[in-house]
């Protein structure tokens, strides 16, 4: 009883809380546009992304010259045989020295390296960006699964107090009975036992409604505003007409797995700035110095020099061999990865495109349902208000419940079969904005 009470009164204060947060507009689209505004995870993403964009310029400077100064000045006192020889054997090598130089260095050739550099940075920002839509689309799908359970739960707590409230009326319907002589005690004791459990059930879906709430406040950042929140239509005319469609269009347009091939492309360009090991570095160099006063010598030294310098590590103990086989192996696995995706994806996509068949299917059966289950309660209901023998209280109270029971069930496959349509475009990489109508 206890715990019940405080259900009550935790949904009573989520329903407040709500209520508070009226001024954030309810509609499906509006919470979708405020939340890839403001939701962390996809703030991390483009940011992740800038970065990426920055790499690039950092690869792109090594085609450009270095420039490199050199200086210092102070108080240097030497002491070696020549001083000694030419001083008597004293040491007087005691000057104030000044060095200056600027050495400009432009690399020529480096094996390719920094081209391989250049185009990895690249292919890792557009990794990035696919991560970034990746993300955009897995939190559009997880706030349209949790704005359509907040619906659903609310719609099945909906139905639930109307046949609470139906079997009190029917219970003080009996109670009316016997208190008149017409009726026995026990129809009033079993419409109280089925209040029970009508009950229990709604008190079930309300703890239903307050995880999706939690959840719901997670995603949006903010209660759900219930009583303003509306069934949304998702985009019919884009989906894929077809099994077949799907599939391809899954294997074409889903981030996932460009991104994966991305990561494989970004594994074979390693490989080519290994290579670039085994090759030469050519650089011209020019370079300016001032000497005064320095190493013992009086006087001011300058010199300028334009060269070309080669370095080639003809040997690197094997660690380059080495790299090269290990980067190899990384292309390997990364191939066998995008693999391993693309069947994911696939599987994925059918199974999606299953689901709304199913739950499609499903729709139209139990609309049905409910309409012949309500003839059969509204007959039993009159048979038992015209005294027709063998018809008691509990077949009216169950062929009631039944009808409940199957409007909830109905409601949850409505919002299932809304779910399934967005996953399928989830699915295969179609959940953007723009298709969603969100606008920039």
């Amino acid at each position: 009883m206890r715990a019940h009470y405080f259900l009550g009164t935790c949904l009573g204060v989520l329903l407040c809380v709500a209520n508070a947060t009226s001024s954030h507009a309810a509609s499906l689209e509006t919470e979708l546009s405020n939340m890839l505004v403001e939701h962390p995870q996809l703030k991390a993403a483009t940011k992740t992304t800038k970065g990426a964009e920055k790499q690039i310029e950092v690869q792109e400077s090594a085609n450009l010259p270095t420039v490199a100064f050199t200086g210092d000045y102070g108080y240097e006192w030497i002491t070696n045989p020549t001083e000694r020889a030419n001083s008597d054997g004293k040491n007087d090598s005691s000057l104030m020295r000044s060095v200056a130089g600027v050495k400009v260095t432009q690399n020529l050739f480096d094996g390719f390296a920094t081209d391989s550099a250049i185009r990895s940075a690249t292919l890792t920002k557009e990794e990035t960006e696919k991560g970034e839509e990746s993300t955009r689309q897995n939190l559009l799908i997880e706030g349209i699964t949790v704005y359509l359970e907040v619906l659903k739960q609310a719609r099945r707590i909906e139905y639930a107090r109307e046949n609470e409230a139906n079997i009190k009326t029917q219970m003080e319907l009996e109670d009316e009975r016997v208190r008149r002589g017409s009726g026995i005690g026990i129809d009033v004791l079993n419409a109280k036992s089925r209040l029970q459990t009508a009950k229990d059930t709604r008190v079930g879906y309300e703890g239903d409604l307050a995880r999706a709430a939690d959840q719901f406040m997670q995603v949006f950042g903010h209660a759900p505003d219930i009583a303003a929140m509306l069934d949304p239509n998702p985009p019919l005319n884009l989906l894929p007409t077809s099994l077949d469609e799907a599939v391809q269009l899954a294997l074409k347009e889903n981030p996932n797995l460009q991104k994966a091939d991305l990561t494989s492309e970004i594994a074979n360009e390693n490989k080519r700035g290994i290579y670039a090991e085994y090759m030469p570095s050519v650089d011209l160099v020019g370079s300016m110095n001032f000497e005064e006063n320095k190493n013992a010598t009086i006087g001011v030294r300058r010199d300028y020099s334009v060269l070309v310098e080669a370095n080639w590590d003809l040997f690197s103990g094997f660690s380059t061999e080495y790299a090269m086989k290990k980067a190899t192996f990384d292309y390997a696995a990364s191939k066998s990865t995008y693999d391993y995706t693309s069947r994911k994806t696939i599987e994925a996509a059918r199974q999606a495109w299953h689901t709304l068949e199913t739950n499609q299917e499903r729709l139209a059966l139990k609309e049905n349902d409910v309409i012949l289950k309500e003839e059969i309660f509204l007959d039993t209901r009159k048979q038992r208000e015209n005294g027709a023998e063998g018809v008691d209280v509990l077949n009216v109270l169950d062929r009631e419940k039944e009808v409940y029971e199957t409007k909830i069930k109905y409601a949850e496959l409505f919002y299932d079969h809304r779910l399934s349509i967005y996953t399928v475009l989830y699915t295969t990489g179609q959940l953007t904005p723009d298709v969603l109508g969100l606008g920039s």
